[in-house]
């Protein structure tokens, strides 16, 4: 007889109308942020970039163009006389590494971003409304 008595009694607290939910303020959809890491599109996700540096060297009576290629300096154009003497010489911008770290991801590789994503509300399950007895348990 007590349980009848509970029984009924909790079904009409349940029952007893409803109110707009706390957590998604009566919409059922909440709306919560998330990091997503992607790979870095100026690098490929590799963390470097290729050196190309490139300069021209002028002295007397020359010119020479020189291109990085692996750490070091080869002649692209020569004019004049006494020309390409930097020829083999370790890069100043890459040190000799022919690699330069990028500058967008500072040389990780992925990028992270932070996007937003909407959700049913766990409390009211998407309804947007709560019983009162459910609005005691929140």
């Amino acid at each position: 007889m007590r349980y009848l008595i509970f029984l009924i009694f909790s079904l009409f607290i349940i029952s007893c109308g409803d109110n707009p939910c706390s957590i998604c303020n009566g919409n059922g959809k909440v709306i919560s942020d998330r990091m997503i890491s992607q790979n870095c599109d100026n690098c490929s996700g590799k963390g470097y970039l290729i050196c190309d540096y490139t300069f021209e060297n002028t002295g007397f009576a020359s010119a020479t163009t020189y291109k990085c290629s692996n750490g070091k300096y080869i002649p692209l154009s020569v004019a004049g006389f006494n020309t390409g003497q930097l020829s083999g010489h370790t890069c100043s911008k890459c040190n000799g590494n022919g690699k330069l770290k990028c500058t967008k991801c500072s040389g990780h590789g992925k990028i992270s971003k932070v996007e937003k994503t909407e959700e049913n509300c766990a409390l009211c399950s998407g309804t947007g409304r709560v019983s009162k007895l459910q609005s005691l348990f929140k």
